[in-house]
């Protein structure tokens, strides 16, 4: 347990020296001066606590120790949006919502809050702006999986089979082992040709009752 626990400490300092400039504080003004530039000690150390607790799928725990680096830190998008995806696991989809908005506030083009945002959206039930936002996502990144699979899966189900068999051609065409895409694609397209078929039916039907009632 103490390697474990020591390997997600060094990540997490690793992730967060890195790629986590808003973290950094300046302690006596510019770079060259006296004290040089150092993470918020407090929000580094409630995020490390938070990596340490999802390692032992302490979720409750992961997430108060999410939410209090980000009270420390409030200005660092990293920390809302991994408080985003615990939010997501628990199931307070309207407070992920708004954690990834604020991230998305900073960072506009972020493809992986973007993707965060349309699954909240649509597990509230709002289609249209997860449509929306998965299309944003495609063309921020054309080869994003998750945005044509789950396109594809909003467009099919407010019944726009052709608009998601499109979506899911071209995710086969850029990825040919996406087994989901075939498999989506394929329902799509067996429920737009089933849908075809009553018609088709009640048309020879017709077609026959005439042919009777003339002879």
């Amino acid at each position: 347990m103490r390697r474990i626990s020591s390997g997600v400490a060094i990540v997490g300092v690793l992730l967060v020296c890195s790629g986590c400039a808003g973290m950094r504080r300046l302690h006596g003004g510019e770079a060259g001066g006296s004290a040089a530039a150092s993470p918020d000690a407090a929000a580094l150390g409630h995020f490390l606590k938070g990596e340490v607790a999802l390692s032992q799928n302490d979720v409750d725990t992961a997430t108060a120790e999410f939410e209090r680096a980000v009270a420390a830190d409030p200005d660092t998008p990293l920390l809302r949006q991994r408080l985003a995806n615990l939010y997501v696991r628990v199931g307070k989809l309207d407070r992920a919502l708004q954690e990834i908005d604020r991230v998305l506030a900073v960072e506009p083009e972020n493809v992986e809050a973007l993707e965060l945002r349309g699954g909240i959206l649509s597990a509230l039930g709002r289609d249209d702006e997860a449509v929306a936002t998965y299309q944003h996502v495609l063309t921020l990144d054309p080869d994003s999986q998750e945005a044509h699979l789950y396109l594809g899966a909003l467009l099919a189900k407010r019944g726009d089979t052709e608009g998601a068999v499109a979506i899911l051609k071209k995710l086969i065409v850029r990825n040919p082992t996406s087994l989901l895409g075939y498999s989506i694609s394929g329902a799509c397209t067996r429920r737009r040709t089933s849908s075809t078929r009553p018609s088709t039916t009640i048309s020879r039907h017709s077609s026959s009752r005439r042919s009777r009632s003339s002879s």
